[in-house]
């Protein structure tokens, strides 16, 4: 897996538990930048997960501990302390 923080740079693309979003997610993760995808409900992330595996490529999202979960939450914010994990 390519260090995120080194890789080509970052997108943020929302919208990518179907449809453009998640074929843009796909794709430039593909390229080669390291691609953070959010979408309103985590419980929808399957297509994302499985499209990313078929091309065999890595998408993420940001994680915090400070901030508190949410189940309609886009996504989950960083600070550098933290980090870019794998849906």
């Amino acid at each position: 897996m390519t260090d995120p923080i080194t890789a080509r740079g970052t997108v943020l693309i929302t919208g990518t538990s179907s449809g453009i979003g998640l074929a843009t997610a796909v794709a430039t993760a593909a390229a080669g930048w390291t691609t953070v995808a959010t979408l309103r409900d985590p419980a929808h992330a399957t297509a994302l997960r499985t499209a990313a595996e078929e091309a065999g490529v890595t998408v993420g999202r940001w994680t915090s501990p400070t901030m508190p979960p949410s189940p309609a939450a886009s996504a989950r914010w960083s600070t550098p302390t933290t980090g870019w994990t794998p849906w």
